[in-house]
C-alpha cells in the first residue's frame, strides 16, 4: 500500500517536507482557515496572485461569519512547534509565515481584519489592481 504523501495528482506545489494536509490535520484548523493557508502556502508555485486573491476571499467570508457570531476559531492553544516547523518546511517568506501564524492565532473578527491586510500586502507583491 502507498503512502498518499509520496505522490500528487497534477504538479509539484504540495512536495514539501511537512506537507499542507498535514499541517491541516495535525492543527485541527477549519474549513475556512485551511484554505487560507493552502492558498498562501502555494501561491509562489502554482498560480501567483490568483491564489492570494483565494486566499484574500476565504478570509473575508471567515471575517463576515466572526462578526455575526456564526464562526469562532476552532482551536484554544496553538501548537507553537508545529507551525514553526510546517512554515521551515515550505520556505515560505516572512510575510507568508506571519499570515500562517495569524490564521492558526486569530481570536476575533479584528484580528481576521488584518490577516486581510497582511494578504493584501502580499497580493501588492503582484502588482495588481485586484483589491475589492
Amino acid at each position: 500500500m502507498s503512502n498518499a504523501n509520496t505522490r500528487q495528482v497534477g504538479g509539484e506545489h504540495y512536495k514539501s517536507e511537512y506537507q499542507h494536509w498535514d499541517f491541516v490535520h495535525d492543527m485541527a484548523l477549519g474549513y475556512f482557515e485551511g484554505q487560507i493557508t493552502k492558498y498562501i502556502s502555494r501561491h509562489r508555485r502554482k498560480n501567483g496572485a490568483q491564489d492570494v486573491q483565494k486566499a484574500i476571499h476565504f478570509a473575508t467570508k471567515l471575517r463576515e461569519l466572526a462578526e455575526r457570531n456564526r464562526r469562532s476559531p476552532v482551536r484554544s492553544n496553538p501548537n507553537v512547534p508545529l507551525i514553526e516547523a510546517y512554515i521551515r518546511g515550505n520556505q515560505l517568506t516572512p510575510p507568508e509565515g506571519v499570515v500562517i501564524r495569524s490564521v492558526c492565532n486569530w481570536s476575533t473578527a479584528l484580528d481576521l481584519a488584518e490577516l486581510t491586510a497582511r494578504l493584501y500586502d502580499i497580493l501588492e507583491g503582484y502588482d495588481t489592481s485586484a483589491h475589492d
